[in-house]
């Protein structure tokens, strides 16, 4: 999957991407309607355990990174390269830590993939880029 945000004042696109599915879905569409143009793209994944989400084009320099995890255990986040090379971990959280959040992420403009690790009863992940 690309996204290439620049192309409207809003890009929203959602996709599930779950271990043994693989993406299920992504649309692309004009935002709300609001006059908002704060966001620039906002995918949104969802699974259980260990997957990781296919190839993604982020033209953003500053994004947030949200998750909710959905049971007990830890979750981890991490960014890689096409290539498989390990860029960034984005997120490390340790069981007992809080069910949800978000956390700023700054300077991974590119093309990359996400690695999230996650308990058995899901988790969902959201890239949200800014303008």
């Amino acid at each position: 999957m690309r996204l290439i945000s620049r192309v409207l004042p809003i890009v929203w696109c959602l996709a599930t991407v779950t271990a043994s599915l693989g993406p299920t879905g992504c649309r692309s569409q004009e935002g709300p309607g609001n006059g908002s143009t704060d966001s620039a793209f906002r995918l949104e994944f969802t699974g259980t355990e260990s997957t990781s989400t296919p190839v993604l084009m982020i033209d953003a320099f500053e994004w947030t990174l949200e998750w909710e995890r959905k049971g007990p255990g830890s979750l981890v986040v991490h960014l890689h390269r096409p290539d498989g090379e390990f860029v960034e971990e984005i997120l490390l959280l340790e069981a007992g830590g809080p069910d949800s959040g978000s956390k700023k992420v700054v300077g991974f403009a590119g093309t990359y993939y996400v690695e999230v690790s996650g308990p058995e009863t899901g988790w969902i992940v959201r890239l949200v880029g800014t303008r």
